[in-house]
């Protein structure tokens, strides 16, 4: 390869190729070229500007300077560098170029006035100023723009010599002088005493200055844009002087170069060079890297020759290159990693300020070359829609009165795709109504083939499994759930797990939660791919889902060789409302069919099988050897026969069946990994799976009648998660668990289940258990060997008491009645107050503060019921106001108050009184609520000792991981002075306007303020120090503590509160 390769030849062919348009004006307007005309009718442009000058006075100059300079800031610009200016006529295509061009720039130099062909030229360009709107600009070179307006000093002479030569036609002369002092009083530019390259960068800055102003004007065709423009543009952040790479990912059709065009064309001029390389997919297939970096340079450079050798030379000629250059560089449809490596590294590649925009289909690509931001255009939303359908359709922003009902039928048949829009509302274009029924009608078997081709792009890259999955989801499985789609292509040998990524990386899918979602029209795509495997003979076909094909097919009870799926589904009972009639449509629950079963059997390649609601009148005895999935929702007889199921197969899934024995027989599948009853009303054992020695699944969920579970699911090697959820007739499981590869075990749901199993021998794989609902009080002792368990759930379980091997990485105790002690709040009372008598030793060192709780209403005899409630500690006799109160509140049903008294919040003189006790040692204390305008029905409170917080701490471990909230049913308000908690029954409490101003006693912020783990760190060291450490010197100041251990105790035992006294409201 020579050495020295001629960049600018290369980059015209490379232009040709890809059929490069100005991004200013043709990319947004239509592609008809209408025949120009001295009308008013708008032209469609090929160039942005037209250099009008002098060759012998600027050619080698000025000209070829400012040539460059429009190039570099991508302007498409026309100078004829070959015309000979020797009287010849003005050429067909310089006139042409002329017509074609929105801007001309004429330069008046020294000599220009001397050339009739320049003249000839200038008065061409004043007619299509008159005509099409051209935008005509003068430079004055070395001229005084009134010499040229008034024809002076060379200008005189050259019309003088004009007038002797053209004596006979001086008509014409004076149509020369016209044109140039109606030029000439043009406002422009005039070069004094000004370095070129400045004055030169004023022209390119106002050029690109007018060609943005009317590009914004061009895309107001382009609904929906605008948003997406704004949102690219905050991730650009043009002003900040960081390199940037953005990637705009998103399925075919979606818009993504135009967008990137837009903002191109947007902020081209506030860089130092631009460059677009176009269709790199297609590009890339003629022309390799070494060309693409070729015609990256001569871009972003404009030098004719650049010296590359190969790719890792141009790699290293871009980097020393524009390592200082502010450059804006758009890859589009990038579809392989080395594409970006090659043509855009690295960030410090490029100068500061400098952006890389990359579009593509692939998000991996973008994810492995750490491009700073993914963004992804979102589908046009129903009325962006469906107005770029009617300007596609009409010319028009609303469709004709009479084709608006079959237009909304058109638009919701694209789902947003912008692509799809513009095809479909092209091809209407000028149609009858009977044309667009029939082609509506057409569409749903037999979608359009310009959109597919288009589509399929992204299909036609994927490897041939993914292709497969692909083709399933699309035939089968879309808006399924993930994980069961994971479980049947996993069945198939499919390596589902990174196929679904792939699919996603490449969008050709979407994940909608944990459900799978593919457009419509990817759907479509798939389906009509396998539609041409045979058009004729559905039987052909590797695929059916059609009920009218399956009809066909399995009538024919005939050998099938080339099916290896198919989906039988039946809908259930439901009622369809169409937006276009006001009609109702029942549906039958279930479909009696007349087939002859036993033509499953010769479906020899038969992989996949699907049956849901569908009863034949005789069920098969055999089915497809090869089959892997059998899915048969409704299996309507009592008993299911080993020899109905394959040897090969991996998944069973029967649910809401009539099955009484699962399996006559002792068959051995070898090869079953899964198996799912859910719903099996008449099943009451599980089956024996000492014949499955590879299951590793058993899903039995809301099997009502199962009470016996076979003692060969205790003892299974290879089972990793077993599911009885909602199985509420089952009473006892195995004694004993030996289950080396145990994952996961859900009793969730088991009401009966009143113990917990044993736990033997190596389980060190059991992450989860859970006993949720379950009447379980204790676990066995073995539970503390399960070294990987992270999630132990026994939410609701009434009776469950706490265990020392409880680890405080189990998560979800919520509901656990017995969790602590049976009584939280062990002094209750009825009423307003309450009172205890006990030894001194309450008032350890241990002791953290009195948790306080009350029921109240609004009163029935007083009408206000927004006041505030107060409290009184009852220390020997002595009575301190627990102030600060609850603040204002308004109450119209029933609450629960709870708050804790710290004594860190109060003077030491204040404490003293809590130590003072009789001659026997006792001392009282007591609680006397003052309830003002409501009425307490029941009160109580608790000291809380250190061992307390301690319980409360893994309590709260538990529920902060499991979150979920512990005043379930109850309004929870935080009031501004003592950040007491005030529950409401219901949505029932309403706030005063002071609620909520988030400060504390001390006007500081509240405890709201302190996160979580640093409410433990600081009642971990109050803890460990004592009152010693808590002056107002100390670090952890005495408020702080106090405002922790309050908001934490009212967290951890709000729950507690609720159940307690509940019985009260």
């Amino acid at each position: 390869m020579s050495t020295c390769l001629e960049a600018s030849s290369f980059y015209e062919h490379y232009c040709n190729s890809i059929s490069r348009i100005s991004i200013f004006s043709v990319a947004f307007m239509s592609t008809q070229r209408d025949s120009w005309s001295s009308s008013s009718s708008t032209p469609t442009w090929k160039y942005d500007v037209f250099l009008s000058f002098r060759g012998k006075d600027t050619r080698n100059g000025f000209v070829s300077h400012l040539y460059a300079a429009l190039k570099q800031k991508c302007i498409s610009t026309f100078k004829d560098d070959v015309r000979l200016e020797r009287g010849r006529p003005i050429s067909s295509d310089l006139w042409e170029a002329i017509k074609e061009s929105r801007f001309a720039i004429v330069i008046f130099s020294r000599n220009y006035a001397s050339s009739t062909w320049c003249l000839d030229e200038l008065l061409k360009i004043v007619e299509c100023k008159k005509g099409t709107r051209m935008t005509v600009l003068p430079v004055f070179y070395k001229v005084d723009p009134s010499d040229v307006r008034n024809q002076r000093n060379t200008f005189a002479k050259a019309f003088d010599e004009h007038e002797i030569r053209f004596k006979k036609n001086l008509n014409k002369v004076q149509m020369w002088k016209d044109a140039l002092k109606e030029v000439a009083d043009t406002t422009g530019w005039h070069l004094q005493n000004r370095p070129e390259m400045e004055f030169i960068q004023d022209i390119v800055k106002m050029i690109l200055h007018k060609l943005n102003h009317i590009f914004s004007i061009d895309t107001k065709g382009l609904r929906g844009i605008d948003s997406q423009v704004e949102n690219l543009m905050s991730h650009l952040a043009i002003g900040l002087d960081d390199v940037r790479m953005i990637g705009i990912r998103g399925m075919g059709g979606l818009g993504k170069t135009t967008l990137a065009r837009v903002v191109y064309g947007m902020v081209s001029n506030k860089f130092d060079a631009c460059s677009f390389i176009a269709n790199i997919r297609e590009v890339s297939k003629e022309f390799d890297l070494l060309r693409l970096q070729q015609a990256l340079l001569y871009e972003l450079l404009m030098e004719r020759y650049v010296n590359i050798q190969d790719v890792d030379i141009g790699v290293s000629v871009i980097k020393n290159r524009l390592r200082h250059k502010r450059i804006l560089l758009v890859l589009d449809d990038v579809t392989d990693l080395d594409q970006l490596k090659k043509l855009a590294g690295k960030l410090d590649w490029f100068g500061r300020g400098s952006r890389v925009i990359i579009t593509t289909r692939d998000e991996h690509l973008l994810l492995t070359h750490k491009v700073d931001t993914i963004f992804e255009p979102t589908e046009l939303n129903y009325d962006e829609a469906l107005h770029l359908f009617s300007l596609n359709a009409f010319g028009e922003d609303h469709p004709a009165t009479d084709y608006l009902t079959l237009s909304q039928y058109f638009v919701q048949y694209t789902n947003g795709l912008p692509l799809a829009i513009e095809i479909l509302g092209s091809f209407l274009s000028n149609r009858s109504i009977e044309e667009w029924k029939s082609a509506l009608g057409r569409l749903k078997e037999f979608p359009e083939r310009k959109i597919l081709d288009v589509l399929q792009i992204s299909y036609d890259g994927l490897h041939q499994t993914e292709k497969e999955i692909f083709l399933h989801i699309a035939c089968f499985f879309n808006h399924e759930d993930r994980d069961l789609v994971l479980e049947i292509l996993d069945c198939l040998d499919l390596y589902p797990t990174i196929g679904l990524r792939v699919l996603v990386d490449k969008s050709l899918l979407k994940l909608h939660g944990n459900k799978l979602w593919m457009h419509n029209l990817l759907q479509e795509m798939g389906r009509d791919i396998v539609r041409q495997e045979c058009s004729k003979e559905p039987w052909k076909r590797s695929r059916m889902w059609l009920y009218k094909d399956i009809d066909n097919v399995l009538a024919k009870n005939t050998e099938i060789e080339a099916v290896e799926g198919m989906v039988l589904k039946w809908p259930e009972p439901k009622e369809a409302h169409w937006n276009s009639e006001d009609i109702v449509l029942k549906l039958p629950k279930t479909k009696e069919a007349h087939w002859n079963s036993e033509v499953f059997s010769k479906m020899h390649n038969l992989k996949l099988l699907v049956i849901h609601n569908v009863y034949f009148l005789h069920d098969p005895k055999h089915l497809s050897n090869g089959l892997k999935f059998l899915d048969w929702s409704g299996y309507r007889s009592k008993y299911l026969p080993s020899n109905l199921l394959p040897n090969e197969l991996v998944g069973l899934r029967m649910c809401r069946n009539n099955i009484e024995q699962f399996l006559i027989g002792t068959k051995c599948f070898d090869k079953l990994k899964f198996i799912q009853l859910n719903e099996s009303q008449n099943l009451i054992g599980t089956p024996d799976i000492t014949g499955f020695p590879n299951l590793e699944k058993l899903v039995m969920e809301d099997c009502l009648n199962l009470r016996e579970v076979h003692p060969s699911i205790g003892v299974h090697k290879k089972l990793a998660v077993v599911n009885f959820k909602g199985c509420k007739s089952i009473r006892y499981l195995p004694e004993i668990l030996e289950m080396e590869s145990l994952e996961t075990l859900i009793l969730s749901g088991c009401s009966r289940v009143k113990w917990s199993p044993q736990f033997k021998g190596n389980m060190e794989h059991v992450s989860g258990l859970y006993f949720d609902g379950t009447a379980i009080s204790e676990l066995d002792t073995s539970i503390g060997k399960l070294t990987s368990l992270k999630w132990l759930s026994l939410s609701g379980c009434k009776s469950f008491m706490t265990h020392s091997e409880i680890s405080e990485s189990y998560q979800n105790f919520d509901g656990c009645c017995k969790l602590l002690d049976k009584k939280w709040f062990s002094h209750q009372s009825v009423g307003a107050e309450v009172n205890i008598e006990g030894p001194y030793s309450h008032l350890c060192n241990e002791w953290m503060g009195i948790a306080i709780c009350a029921v109240f209403c609004p009163h029935p005899l007083h009408q206000i019921h927004e006041s505030s409630l107060s409290c009184r500690l009852i220390a020997s006799g002595k009575k301190m106001s627990f102030a600060p109160s609850t603040g204002t509140i308004l109450v119209s049903s029933d609450h629960i108050w709870l708050d804790i008294l710290a004594p860190v919040f109060y003077a030491e003189e204040e404490i003293k009184s809590l130590w003072e006790c009789d001659e026997n040692g006792f001392s009282q204390i007591g609680i006397e609520i003052d309830p003002c305008n409501f009425k307490v029905k029941k009160c109580g409170f608790r000291l809380v000792y250190k061992k307390d917080i301690e319980d409360l701490n893994r309590l709260m471990a538990q529920r902060g991981k499991s979150s979920i909230t512990p005043y379930r049913g109850f309004n929870v308000l935080q009031h501004k002075f003592s950040n007491s908690v005030v529950v409401a029954e219901g949505s029932k409490a309403k706030r005063s306007r002071d609620d909520y101003d988030g400060a504390g006693t001390s006007g500081e912020g509240s405890c709201n303020d302190i996160p979580h783990p640093k409410r433990i760190e600081i009642l971990k060291e109050f803890m460990t120090h004592g009152n010693s450490n808590c002056e107002e010197s100390s670090t952890l100041s005495r408020r702080k503590i106090g405002e922790a251990l309050k908001k934490y105790v009212t967290e951890a035992v709000g729950e507690l509160c609720v159940k307690e006294f509940t019985n009260a409201i």
